[in-house]
């Protein structure tokens, strides 16, 4: 025996969805029809925003490379709204969007040097 692990790695379609929701900024359920889930699984995109491979994946995400990429976007003159969608829709699934207020933390302080 290989030994077992309770802890459940990202399959090879969840780094595809949050790879292609990342440079697409679509709906969870359009980016799963788009790597391939079946349309019947893409209609409870939930089956894989609370999968622990999901969630495994977010974590690895720093908040810091999100601010680091939002920061260049801030700063460039480029058309922005894609990747601006995709940072958004990030931090929304990192739970960065409280219900009722919103909390940012170092962004707020990033703002903050940046009307300096």
């Amino acid at each position: 025996m290989y030994g077992k692990t309770n802890k459940r790695m990202p399959t090879m379609k969840q780094k595809a969805a949050l790879k292609y929701l990342v440079a697409n900024g679509r709906s969870v359920s359009k980016t799963m029809r788009a790597v391939g889930y079946s349309p019947e699984t893409a209609k409870v995109p939930g089956k894989l925003t609370n999968s622990v491979g999901w969630k495994q994946l977010l974590a690895e995400i720093s908040d810091e490379s999100i601010l680091d990429k939002l920061r260049q976007i801030a700063m460039s003159p480029e058309d922005k709204r894609a990747c601006l969608q995709a940072i958004d829709m990030l931090l929304k699934l990192k739970n960065k969007y409280p219900a009722s207020k919103l909390q940012l933390g170092p962004i707020d302080d990033a703002i903050k040097e940046l009307e300096v």
